[in-house]
């Protein structure tokens, strides 16, 4: 558990544990924001929970030092239009976008490996984003309400699209589903308006409920003799 020693400079706050600082809070006033790689000599090593939160910050530079951001970092950083990632980061964390409104595009490092729940719910100006062949697992309602997202290829290192994983993404016309895929989980492209058609992998066991509810676009499913439920 990271200790009460505090260090504070140019208006980062940071606690320290083990000579290395978890960025708590920044209270200055920069809206592009570079955080430093280290404070008062300690080597800033991750982002604490909800440490930018409700940020008016258009723009965000993370030091190659952070390894670790905690879950809701940027959470309603509506006008937050650029972030650059570490590129040793493994985990894109609970709610860690969620509603930063303003991002259209993001680069994942290959490092991620996971996107954990809600991610970048209500990102409703993301249009693109790239996923690598290194990410295994995309949580439940990750790109929920990303309402200007239009094309995704997932990778084939995913074996389950997870419940509500594109809820509400109105403007999603295509998708291109691997042959890994084996479950469509509960709503996973629920009110997908735009949705126009979707090929089905062979090797698919189980389509979940609602899985296509509202899809009132969808003209072609093909649904293979894999499917079990």
């Amino acid at each position: 558990n990271w200790g009460c020693k505090i260090e504070v400079n140019n208006n980062f706050v940071c606690l320290i544990n083990d000579d290395e600082a978890s960025l708590i809070k920044y209270y200055g006033d920069k809206l592009d924001l570079n955080v430093p790689t280290d404070i008062n000599g300690y080597i800033i090593t991750s982002i604490g929970k909800r440490a930018f939160y409700f940020g008016d910050f258009n723009k965000i530079i993370l030091p190659n030092t952070i390894t670790n951001i905690e879950e809701y970092a940027f959470l309603h950083c509506e006008k937050l239009s650029f972030v650059e990632l570490p590129n040793n980061l493994a985990t894109i964390k609970q709610g860690l976008f969620a509603s930063c409104i303003s991002i259209k595009t993001i680069k994942l490092p290959d490092s991620v490996k996971a996107i954990e729940s809600s991610a970048f719910v209500g990102c409703n100006s993301l249009v693109d984003i790239k996923l690598s062949n290194n990410i295994t697992s995309i949580g439940r309602g990750a790109f929920s309400s990303c309402e200007s997202l239009k094309e995704v290829i997932i990778p084939d290192s995913i074996d389950v699209i997870s419940d509500y994983l594109f809820n509400g993404c109105t403007s999603l016309v295509n998708i291109n589903l691997p042959n890994t895929i084996t479950n469509i989980g509960e709503g996973a492209f629920y009110n997908c308006t735009s949705l126009e058609k979707i090929t089905l992998p062979n090797n698919i066991k189980l389509i979940e409920k609602k899985a296509f509810s509202y899809c009132t676009s969808l003209k072609i499913i093909n649904i293979p003799n894999s499917v079990e439920k």
